[in-house]
């Protein structure tokens, strides 16, 4: 008898353990807020960079155009951007002008760029000998020889009917190489040919630091458990369904499915509330996820929301367009 029932109940744990279904997981997306943000947005001016000593250099004009380039950019993300479910998710906050009178706000700036080598050699000693005075040379030095040449200027940020900036961001970028070698002088490019390196680092140093960055998050859907056995089955089957809606990125159908499993009776309902509130914010309805979320109690994700929501009405005074979609 004993036999029977262990083996009846390896057969009802087996068909648990093979229907239970793994928590859906999705890729959605929200802003990086850039580090400096022109106040109620509006028009940007982007001037070329001067440089004294190279009036006719090309790369203060570059510079502003790797500016303007990233500030006209809809979708600047980090890496490869796959679909977007939000349709008001944009990079593009500001509207760049070809007019210096017309701009609300003037970006532009100066720099030197500055070429340095040096060459050194030393005297390597015996070691038993080391002590000795005058110290007595083995018969060969170690060269070094080092190059380098460094970027170095300024951006200047100014409001429009403004005489003075109202903020500076310096820049700095210095390339090259050192070399040490026994018995001859090591070879080691010219300071000339580490310019362009270091003009490029210092224009990476600020290009997207006016803009956001559409960065991917990775939400998580947790499985839920109905109160009622019948229900329950019905709800694996469900679950099966969101699993493959979430593979094929169906977010608007799992957003329905789970509106409509929250109206059950759930061991779980918190969780349910929050599953909801997912697929809210990753549609780009914060509005309706900041309510789901504070019905599930979840902490965590009522903070992230709220502050999405901040940085959300900060492009949407800057003249973005939020439109807020939501769950038929």
């Amino acid at each position: 008898m004993k036999r029977k029932i262990s083996t009846y109940t390896l057969i009802f744990l087996f068909t648990l353990f093979v229907g239970k279904i793994e928590a859906q997981k999705f890729d959605g997306h929200i802003l990086d807020m850039p580090k400096e943000i022109f106040e109620g947005g509006g028009k940007i001016y982007v001037q070329d960079l001067t440089n004294e000593d190279d009036p006719n250099s090309y790369f203060g004009s570059n510079y502003a155009k790797a500016l303007r380039n990233a500030l006209n950019a809809d979708r600047v993300a980090y890496g490869r951007l796959g679909k977007l479910y939000n349709p008001w998710l944009t990079t593009k906050i500001y509207e760049v002008v070809d007019s210096k009178s017309d701009a609300d706000y003037v970006i532009s700036g100066d720099y030197k760029v500055s070429l340095n080598s040096s060459e050194s050699n030393k005297a390597v000693y015996i070691k038993e000998t080391a002590e000795v005075s005058p110290q007595i040379p083995v018969c060969y030095y170690n060269y070094t020889i080092s190059n380098s040449a460094t970027v170095k200027g300024n951006l200047y940020l100014m409001a429009k009917g403004q005489d003075a900036a109202d903020k500076t961001l310096p820049f700095k970028q210095k390339k090259g190489k050192s070399k040490t070698k026994a018995l001859e002088k090591p070879k080691v490019k010219s300071p000339q040919q580490y310019i362009s390196n270091a003009r490029k680092a210092a224009i990476k140093q600020y290009q997207y630091y006016f803009s956001p960055i559409i960065v991917e998050k990775k939400y998580r859907f947790k499985n839920l458990r109905g109160e009622d056995r019948k229900y329950n089955r019905e709800l694996r089957k469900q679950e099966r369904e969101i699993k493959d809606l979430a593979d094929e990125g169906d977010i608007m159908t799992m957003g329905k499915m789970y509106k409509e499993i929250i109206t059950h009776k759930l061991k779980d309902l918190e969780q349910g509330y929050l599953n909801l509130g997912m697929c809210y914010e990753i549609i780009g309805n914060y509005t309706k996820a900041k309510v789901y979320y504070e019905k599930s109690g979840n902490k965590g994700a009522i903070r992230d929301i709220n502050k999405l929501i901040k940085e959300r009405d900060i492009i949407a005074e800057m003249g973005v367009e939020i439109v807020e979609k939501s769950f038929k």
